[in-house]
């Protein structure tokens, strides 16, 4: 998600109260960050150019880019239980 769509959301998400939502969002733009998810497309040409560059630059390990230094640090069953409540709210 492009960034100044993202803020205009989670922005828009806390001000009118919906701050379990807003916290969502933000999971989720941290996710999108730090492991692409499969399938999804990037939302512009620029956005395009920065993930395949990225990817092209990747160890060859077969680690996608930025999880190695990221997702080994996140607890998934807390992030999972999270979200939940947040989306719950």
């Amino acid at each position: 998600m492009e960034a100044n769509i993202a803020e205009a959301l989670i922005g828009g998400l806390s001000k009118a109260g919906l701050d379990g939502l807003a916290h969502g969002a933000v999971c989720i733009c941290f996710l999108c960050d730090v492991a692409w998810p499969q399938g999804v497309l990037p939302s512009t040409w620029a956005v395009a150019e920065k993930t395949s560059a990225m990817e092209r630059t990747r160890p060859s390990r077969g680690q996608v880019f930025n999880d190695e230094v990221a997702l080994v640090h996140v607890n998934m069953a807390e992030l999972c239980n999270s979200m939940e409540r947040w989306l719950a709210a």
